[in-house]
């Protein structure tokens, strides 16, 4: 399979989706955990799955058979047990983990409070509010003055991060070279495209970033957001097709005037997957013209022109892409359905 031909295949995930459906303000998300699980880990998974990159715990309820609090100024954590009734709970959220604090109360009303450390139980139930930051990025580095891996806040997802995520950075490997993560369907790479673009995907799919445009590179690098990381972030759902034509649009402007033969050959071949895309027959001879251009200059992506020739003979032959069908609610004739019945119909 090539770059930018995975129409369909494993889910991306809900948490994917809402990550970017939800915007760019801040949002909140009620939480319920359940008999057994652990707090700590419960709250890394929950932000880990909505492909968020930030976000703040602002309170909690609920009760507790164990407890794990480092208090202030020790070094290893004191363990409670026992029926324990959470008061407070707050705290920051990155992917590299939580920075918790909560008190708890037993059943005599002692209260306890401190660092949440890992082995914190939920015995009936615990409820929290957590705030979403999806324009923000958060991590988490050593700090020698502390001792401790400390919150640090890092830069939002711009043109170049775009380019170095993709292609690598320059000047280094794997840049300038085919990448297999491009090729495979792999979750894990879908989930770290959207946790760290989630924001610049639905601007982009909103009409934004145009700024970038002023640089080829840029303009670049907004097709790889709209052309290609839907794929990634949407896969197996209409909204992967969702930024085709802005993408397409994009791709034509730096195609008309020149502009793609200022960049390297594997840069190209993204710049020239769009009209790969089109299910449009003009669009698709564009595809193969552009894709022969790029062969002759790289014959060691000559495969990608095997795949524009392939991708042109079902539009010329079907008018649309069969295997499209089923995603995107159109009823299939006899003919598309016999064609999706053979080996790589689906690229």
């Amino acid at each position: 399979m090539l770059p930018g031909t995975h129409d369909s295949g494993m889910k991306g995930g809900d948490g994917i989706v809402a990550a970017i459906s939800e915007g760019l303000a801040m949002y909140t998300l009620p939480l319920r955990l359940s008999p057994g699980e652990d707090l700590r880990a419960s709250l890394d998974r929950f932000l880990l799955e909505r492909g968020l990159s930030a976000g703040q715990v602002l309170g909690g309820v609920g009760s507790l058979s164990a407890a794990r609090l480092r208090l202030a100024g020790q070094g290893e954590p004191q363990q409670l047990n026992g029926e324990l009734e959470l008061l407070t709970l707050a705290g920051t959220l990155t992917p590299e983990g939580a920075h918790l604090h909560m008190s708890v109360a037993d059943a005599e009303g002692r209260v306890c409070g401190g660092h949440v450390c890992p082995g914190c139980t939920v015995r009936t139930t615990v409820e929290a509010l957590v705030l979403a930051l999806p324009e923000h990025r958060l991590g988490r580095v050593h700090d020698r003055a502390t001792g401790y891996r400390e919150m640090v806040v890092l830069p939002g997802g711009t043109a170049q991060e775009v380019l170095d995520f993709w292609f690598g950075t320059a000047g280094a490997p794997p840049h300038g070279e085919v990448r297999s993560v491009w090729f495979r369907k792999d979750p894990a790479f879908d989930a770290e495209i959207a946790r760290r673009f989630g924001t610049q995907i639905k601007a982009a799919l909103e009409g934004r970033l145009r700024e970038w445009d002023a640089t080829t590179h840029g303009t670049l690098a907004r097709i790889i957001v709209l052309d290609q990381f839907t794929r990634n972030t949407f896969r197996d759902s209409p909204r992967s097709f969702e930024g085709d034509a802005l993408a397409l649009e994009a791709a034509r402007a730096l195609v008309q005037r020149g502009a793609d033969r200022t960049l390297n050959t594997v840069e190209r071949w993204f710049v020239y997957m769009p009209f790969q895309h089109a299910e449009d027959l003009a669009c698709q001879d564009d595809s193969v013209r552009l894709f022969t251009r790029l062969a002759a200059d790289a014959p060691a992506l000559s495969e990608a022109l095997d795949y524009a020739h392939r991708h042109r003979r079902v539009i010329e032959r079907f008018g649309r892409f069969p295997h499209r069908n089923v995603l995107l609610g159109r009823p299939s004739t006899a003919a598309e359905l016999a064609f999706l019945e053979q080996p790589g119909s689906r690229f």
